[in-house]
């Protein structure tokens, strides 16, 4: 089982998001993290995801496409989803991914902390 955890948030004039602080996600599946963007004008705001350990799959997706930027400002936020896949034999341990969003209003990030472990065969967790 993987739990992916988010750490936090940004600057006060910079927000990056999500309603779902916490989730719980089996090896071999994928969690969506809807992330909202809010800068205090409306401007481009440039998205990267790093982090993903070997043989994970982490991309931002908007309109149904990977993006790496998005529009948002003033009194409408954008809206991403950061898509993790964990594969089925994933390591034990824990492991931290960040969204990095760039604007004129500067820079904030977005960490993710995964931690997974083992589940006997058969068994719930």
């Amino acid at each position: 089982m993987t739990a992916l955890v988010p750490l936090g948030a940004l600057a006060a004039t910079f927000d990056l998001t999500t309603p779902y602080p916490a989730v719980t996600i089996q090896p071999g599946n994928t969690v969506t993290f809807p992330l909202d963007i809010a800068v205090p004008a409306p401007e481009r705001v440039g998205l990267a995801v790093s982090g993903a350990p070997k043989g994970w799959t982490a991309n931002l997706r908007g309109g149904g496409n990977i993006v790496n930027a998005v529009f948002a400002g003033g009194t409408t936020a954008a809206t991403v989803d950061l898509s993790v896949t964990v594969p089925q034999d994933a390591t034990p341990g824990s492991q931290t991914l960040t969204v990095t969003a760039t604007a004129d209003q500067g820079t904030g990030r977005f960490r993710s902390r995964s931690r997974s472990w083992a589940t006997p065969a058969g068994r719930s967790p």
